[in-house]
């Protein structure tokens, strides 16, 4: 009776494909997952606290992504000692979870320094996305001009969403720049995460606004507008 798709540079392509009746259906979140009121305790920030924090599965375009990034800011700032004569860490504090990391990177990957565990959901996501100060966030090529789950699981609990830019992102689900920060290079990528770790302020106004926004986008909300479009046809 009808086609619901992500995306809607795809629905044109189903309409000519034969679809009478295709429905824009984007992504939402899960309220009673990503809506908990957790308040993070000493252990929890001890354990999850970053400047810049990434969730996901290894993919090469993302190992490049965070590789370029770790690299250009090495250039940028240079290493500090933490308190040992001998272990030196690189000034960004970041951190990298998700599958397949350890499996895929090379054994002298600079990213390995700030791989932290396996992938994490729920509680332990929630708490890695509150304890961060931004949260980046890189779209597959299947999803290149639209958008994921993160781009409403991120600013639903109150946390920076710092994405890989897309139309639907940057202008018709978030607004650039008030609800959502995007960014479609390696200078774009440094040159934000330096702003916004700089600008505690403007950072938590985009958070605000982001996290009244995404309540949009909630599934339950997402699943009742389909309906109510149903029962008008």
């Amino acid at each position: 009776d009808c086609f619901l798709s992500w995306s809607k540079i795809l629905m044109p392509i189903l309409s000519v494909a034969g679809s009478k009746d295709v429905y824009y259906f984007p992504f939402a979140y899960d309220k009673d997952i990503f809506e908990k009121d957790i308040k993070l305790n000493k252990e929890d920030i001890d354990k999850y606290k970053s400047e810049v924090c990434f969730v996901g599965t290894w993919e090469p375009e993302r190992e490049e992504w965070l590789t370029e990034l770790v690299q250009r800011l090495h250039f940028v700032i240079p290493y500090i000692d933490r308190g040992s004569s001998d272990i030196k860490t690189p000034y960004l504090n970041l951190s990298i979870y998700g599958n397949l990391w350890h499996e895929n990177l090379i054994r002298d990957s600079i990213l390995r320094t700030f791989l932290k565990d396996k992938a994490i959901y729920k509680d332990k996501l929630i708490n890695a996305f509150k304890a961060s100060k931004i949260v980046l966030n890189f779209i597959r090529k299947q999803n290149s001009t639209s958008h994921n789950m993160r781009t409403f699981e991120v600013p639903a609990v109150g946390a920076f969403l710092l994405t890989q830019r897309t139309k639907e992102q940057a202008e018709e689900l978030f607004k650039e720049g008030e609800s959502i920060e995007c960014f479609g290079s390696t200078d774009e990528l440094v040159s934000k995460i330096q702003f916004y770790l700089k600008n505690d302020d403007l950072r938590k106004l985009v958070v605000l606004n982001g996290k009244k926004r995404a309540k949009e986008f909630e599934l339950k909300i997402v699943l009742k507008n389909f309906l109510e479009y149903i029962h008008k046809r």
